[in-house]
């Protein structure tokens, strides 16, 4: 009764209500990509992880070789430097 004259301001008042309690689609869009770039995040994360163990192993397999090298390079000079 009070707002019989005005009907249009109620409709839009109650669709501006309305849309108050679900989220533009640019928001949603938004939302959807953090979550997925979260996501791709995490995997990355996990995919260094991995990686940095190879790099370890990698590593000490390197210095055991260098090492085992030089044992070898000073064993082949001494056994030069004996006289036949």
């Amino acid at each position: 009764m009070v707002y019989g004259d005005h009907k249009n301001l109620v409709y839009e008042f109650q669709a501006r209500v309305k849309a108050q309690n679900s989220a533009p689609a640019a928001v949603e869009k938004v939302h959807e990509q953090n979550k997925a770039l979260k996501e791709e995040i995490r995997a990355l994360k996990a995919d260094l992880a991995t990686e940095r163990e190879k790099s370890k192993v990698l590593t000490k397999i390197a210095v055991e070789l260098s090492l085992e090298l030089d044992q070898a390079r000073q064993e082949l000079g001494s056994a030069s430097a004996v006289p036949s």
